[in-house]
């Protein structure tokens, strides 16, 4: 296995452990219904997430290029911390959230959004935009992964 892909495996899979770990122990009995509306859309955005780890550590070229059409800045509101599941370096409630480990985050957080599909997931409330529609990185249902 390449230094690369171990070292998305082990990014993304370290924060999904911590959060079925901290589920089952907040309620072991929990059940999620797949054919609900807010289960689809959990289903798209953890696949969008899986999508942008992957992007971030290998195909960093291509994400290089989206960030060229990215526009604004952050407004540092935690949206994006919170997507399938709330980070556990976020501290603090809304709207005083913030990062404990801001100055050395990992590259998927640093380079968040890469697509317009990533400002769909915080449902448009960001900082930042894009200049034009035609993305380097598709849908998810488009990309090959």
């Amino acid at each position: 296995m390449s230094m690369k892909v171990k070292n998305v495996a082990q990014d993304f899979f370290c924060c999904l452990r911590w959060r079925f770990s901290r589920r089952s122990i907040l309620n072991p009995k929990s059940t999620i219904n797949i054919n609900s509306g807010r289960s689809m859309n959990l289903i798209r955005i953890a696949k969008q997430k899986i999508k942008r780890h992957i992007y971030v550590y290998l195909f960093s070229g291509r994400v290089q290029k989206q960030l060229q059409l990215r526009q604004g800045e952050c407004l540092q509101c935690g949206r994006c911390c919170k997507l399938v599941f709330r980070c556990p370096m976020l501290v603090g409630e809304t709207p005083h959230l913030r990062c404990r480990i801001y100055k050395h985050r990992s590259q998927v957080c640093m380079q968040f959004p890469i697509s317009e599909e990533d400002l769909r997931d915080v449902n448009h409330q960001c900082g930042y935009s894009f200049r034009t529609a035609d993305n380097v990185i598709g849908d998810v249902d488009q990309a090959k992964i």
